[in-house]
């Protein structure tokens, strides 16, 4: 039997310049979304930093069913390695090409 991993992905806007492609600085997310949804849920989202696609603008992926946990705790992370930040959820989708498009649609 062939099993096939459901991901969802997030389109995510930060408040100011983020770096989503530098590993620490998606190593320090990572460890605010783990201190806010618990180390059981955040492991069974399989939260990852899927592309940048500006300064401020990136995607992640995340396992089904976890996509709205993982939109309320990104929404609870004010700070990022001692500096405030903002993060907002701009569009939750089941495929990249879709999150793009939107992108596209929204920041050109």
């Amino acid at each position: 039997m062939i099993l096939k991993r459901k991901l969802r992905y997030i389109l995510v806007e930060a408040s100011k310049p983020f770096d989503a492609a530098n590993r620490t600085v998606a190593a320090g997310l990572e460890r605010a979304l783990m201190g806010f949804m618990g180390e059981h849920d955040y492991a069974d989202s399989n939260f990852r930093v899927a592309t940048s696609c500006s300064d401020r603008v990136f995607v992640a992926s995340v396992n089904r069913g976890s996509e709205r946990d993982v939109a309320l705790a990104l929404a609870f992370v004010k700070h990022l390695d001692s500096s405030p930040i903002g993060l907002y959820t701009i569009r939750i989708s089941g495929t990249m090409r879709k999150l793009l498009s939107e992108y596209k649609k929204l920041y050109a």
